[in-house]
């Protein structure tokens, strides 16, 4: 904006029809408009501007809390930004924006593991938030912000594992709730009907909820992951091997109670089971209960909670949840950034938080809040349940050790390992880790690693197959398409249609149509006959990747076959004139005329997709999240882990550039093939 004055001493050029008495008045008219504007700046004070990231499902909520909060401080703007749902994915976003130093982020919305990956980004908090005021929250929700003698997280919603069951079910049987490991195998094996009911339901696919649940299992037997004090690693004791012998003796064997694909559930495969009447009990956290007593449920009415259950002589302990802020050291208003947290753990905040979402607050009165229990009757239990909450340890490299026990259980489940030989390697492994942590440096050596091998393996079979695959059937669909007939154009536009879909979406679809018991690939199959009981396609090696493969084949085969389109449209009619002529065969012409033309094109086709599927991410990422056991995780996949879960810079970018050794080897050779033969010798 010009200053006053400044408009009406510009020597402006003559216009043609416009007088210069005109452009006197037009400038005073601007002048005074640019005066009235510069008073209204003056007058006003700057506004001030803090800003969070959340889950898109939670965005409503927060901006609500948000607009409370602005109604007490004049001038004062809180932004709620958007995020995906999948919680890995805004850890990534924030991992992104705090390495870089971004101030547009003034709060970390962060899980309950978080802490230790995001110290040296957060302010301590401790002396905004005195002992006084963090005594009328949940001890265990405050402890888990602790890290190094710090708090830099103030827990504003809790979560705990817990079990619900079929009360009614339960009730017809004369069985009371289970509270011992027997207890609940027992009713399982009495009361499951394979394929209508089934026994027992988690969280069994490879991510952080089977660390989550695996650690319940553990407490209850008596045994321990990680020491945080101490570093002390309680994976190779007899503890551990009967919490996971547990665990894989629940999904085969002869006293089985729960469904094969229960491997690749996370919490929303399992919630819809339950909801839909078809599991007799299921491991979740409490938001499900909720969501259990809507009026479509078919469980309504008829749904228990407990805590989860122990080995004869144990205790029950539900794995600790939940979420909470820090403060970025990059912010520009941090003690406006404290504040909002102030109103978030308020009576009010911790009730405008929790009254419509059914989460557990931080507050501890909030559980006895009138309101609050109208709303969530279950909350009244939470409480109880909140005494023998586990945490999960808060050590350095976290999200490492966490993804080394999340493979080796997921291998040990998908019956890639026995029990044993999965918690050595993982004892193993996170030793190892703990002792690089603490000093014990050693450089990172890609082709010593085992991970970055099999990670390699499962790119070349995924590679092979898939462009393989894509070759024949885009060639196969190049060739129809050239051919012609009514409704050629709409045919071709419909073809890419596939092509023109983004692969994270395309890829959500597929783990869908792939799921055991609501996927429509079972269905279809199941009434052609073909098979006899639903198939759990991404609880194995081969099928997961199989599915893999079929979802990339089905997403670029348009692309292939839009380049040997274009190759076979390039091709002289009167050459193919000329053989036919010649008394070359349909087949004859092909193998002989059209195929050794169309061999560029081919070979274009072929090298673009080799190096786009030895890079693929984000399919892999969707569908499976390198699961089960690390069985599909690729090379991308373990580089963009390792830089931005494991903030490890060097060693991402050491994989990543090792890893593109083969894909250009493979450009190398497509390239030579492409050349003539005489430019060959």
């Amino acid at each position: 904006m010009q200053c006053p004055g400044r408009i009406g001493a510009l020597k402006t050029p003559r216009a043609p029809g416009i007088s210069r008495a005109t452009l006197a008045l037009l400038s005073g008219v601007l002048a005074a408009f640019d005066a009235a504007g510069a008073g209204d700046i003056a007058a006003q004070p700057p506004k001030k501007r803090i800003a969070f990231l959340v889950l898109a499902s939670d965005r409503d909520v927060w901006a609500g809390i948000a607009r409370d909060f602005e109604k007490t401080r004049p001038g004062v703007t809180v932004e709620v930004v958007e995020g995906p749902n999948a919680t890995d994915l805004r850890e990534n976003l924030y991992t992104a924006s705090l390495r870089a130093g971004d101030d547009s982020l003034d709060l970390v919305y962060m899980d309950v593991t978080w802490t230790p990956k995001f110290a040296r980004w957060l302010l301590p908090l401790e002396t905004a938030f005195p002992p006084q005021v963090l005594e009328g929250l949940l001890p265990a929700a405050v402890d888990a912000g602790r890290y190094q003698g710090h708090l830099y997280r103030v827990p504003v919603r809790t979560d705990v594992g817990v079990l619900f069951y079929r009360a009614d079910l339960l009730a017809e049987s004369g069985l009371d709730p289970p509270r011992t490991f027997h207890d609940l195998r027992s009713a399982a094996q009495r009361l499951q009907r394979p394929g209508e009911l089934y026994g027992y339901v988690f969280q069994g696919s490879q991510y952080e909820g089977l660390v989550c649940n695996y650690l319940e299992i553990l407490r209850g037997h008596g045994g321990f992951w990680v020491n945080a004090d101490t570093l002390e690693v309680g994976l190779d004791r007899p503890e551990a091997l009967r919490a996971l012998s547990f665990l894989t003796g629940s999904i085969s064997g002869p006293e089985a109670i729960s469904p094969p694909g229960v491997v690749s559930y996370k919490e929303d495969e399992g919630r819809r089971l339950f909801q839909d009447g078809r599991v007799l009990f299921l491991r979740n956290w409490p938001f499900v209960y909720r969501l259990s007593q809507r009026p479509e449920s078919k469980v309504r009415g008829r749904v228990g909670v407990t805590s989860m259950v122990h080995a004869a002589g144990g205790t029950s302990a539900g794995t600790l949840g939940g979420w909470g802020f820090g403060v970025s050291r990059h912010s520009r208003h941090p003690e406006l950034a404290t504040d909002f947290i102030r109103h978030a753990i308020s009576a009010a905040g911790q009730r405008a938080l929790c009254r419509e979402t059914g989460y557990a607050p931080a507050l501890a009165a909030a559980y006895e809040d009138p309101e609050l229990l109208a709303a969530n009757p279950f909350l009244g239990q939470l409480l109880r349940l909140h005494e023998n909450a586990v945490a999960r340890p808060a050590i350095p490299g976290y999200a490492l050790s966490s993804d080394i026990l999340q493979r080796h259980l997921s291998a040990a489940l998908a019956g890639l390992s026995t029990p044993e030989a999965a918690l050595a390697a993982a004892t193993s492994e996170t030793r190892a880790l703990l002792a690089r942590e603490t000093g014990s440096f050693r450089p990172f050596a890609p082709w010593r690693d085992t991970r970055f091998q099999s990670s390699l393996r499962n790119t070349a079979v995924f590679t092979a197959a898939s462009v393989t695959l894509e070759l024949l059937l885009g060639i196969g669909i190049a060739l129809l398409l050239h051919e012609s007939f009514r409704g050629r154009g709409l045919l071709r536009a419909i073809t890419l249609l596939p092509w023109a879909l983004p692969t994270a979406v395309m890829g959500l679809a597929w783990a869908w149509i792939f799921n055991d018991t609501f996927g429509v690939a079972n269905d279809l199959l199941l009434r052609a006959g073909l098979i006899q009981s639903p198939v759990a396609w991404l609880s194995s090696p081969n099928g997961a990747m199989a599915a893999l493969v079929l979802a990339d084949v089905w997403k670029t085969t348009p692309f292939v076959a839009l380049i040997v389109l274009a190759g076979l449209q390039g091709i002289p009619l009167d050459v193919l004139e000329a053989a036919r002529i010649d008394g070359l065969s349909a087949v004859q012409r092909f193998r002989w005329v059209v195929l050794p033309l169309l061999a560029p094109s081919i070979l274009a086709a072929a090298l673009f997709r080799a190096i786009q599927a030895y890079g693929a991410f984000d399919l892999v990422y969707v569908m499976t999240g390198g699961g089960p056991g690390g069985s599909t995780e690729t090379v991308s996949l373990y580089a963009f882990q390792t830089y931005f879960r494991y903030l490890d810079p060097s060693a991402g970018a050491a994989i990543a550039i090792n890893g593109f050794a083969l894909p250009v080897l493979l450009a190398a050779l497509l390239v030579r093939l492409a050349r003539p033969r005489w430019m060959r010798s």
